[in-house]
């Protein structure tokens, strides 16, 4: 499969003619539906519509920020030869946007993608749940990925944290659950 790797030429290009610029520690919110706030400093990128934010790079550690994403909606975009992004369904449950995750990183080109830890959480004072997953990039790197998300009005909120699993994970582990513990939701 061809996706992967030229998805990441995409990204590595991308990260060098799409201007990034610095996230200070503090407040951010995101399409006027939810606030979070951060202790750690980011490199943030707008790439499809989508807030990207890494400290070492897209391939090593990703924080995705989607707000309000709509029925018939991606997650991601790009070439859907082989097989077209699933869309979001406005009642999904938690446990079939956490498939509907894994199936759009599947599609992506990683590999072995195994979801687990489906919880109930809080998500800025709406119903929300958090869960885990693990697979492998294209390059067969180990990842890790914890999701934090709420399906409120039909729209899906969803802050996805993605990375390597031995070292670039866990090096910003607690910074994103701070993060998922800040969020404020907007009415």
């Amino acid at each position: 499969m061809w996706r992967a790797p030229s998805l990441l030429l995409f990204v590595a290009v991308a990260a060098c003619t799409t201007p990034m610029k610095l996230v200070d520690p503090g407040d951010r919110t995101f399409a006027d539906r939810y606030t979070v706030t951060t202790d750690v400093s980011w490199n943030e990128l707008k790439q499809d519509g989508t807030i990207v934010w890494t400290n070492d790079g897209f391939v090593l550690q990703t924080i995705r920020f989607y707000a309000g994403v709509k029925e018939g909606e991606s997650l991601f975009k790009g070439d859907e030869t082989d097989s077209p992004f699933p869309e979001f369904q406005s009642d999904m449950q938690p446990s079939e946007v956490l498939e509907f995750v894994a199936d759009s990183l599947g599609v992506l080109g990683f590999q072995q993608v195994e979801p687990r830890r489906l919880l109930p959480e809080d998500f800025g004072g709406y119903e929300g749940f958090v869960f885990e997953m693990s697979m492998l990039n294209a390059e067969g790197l180990q990842v890790e990925a914890m999701a934090f998300a709420s399906n409120r009005d039909g729209r899906l909120d969803l802050i996805l944290y993605m990375g390597e699993r031995s070292y670039y994970f866990p090096k910003y582990e607690d910074a994103v659950e701070g993060i998922f513990a800040s969020v404020t939701s907007k009415a």
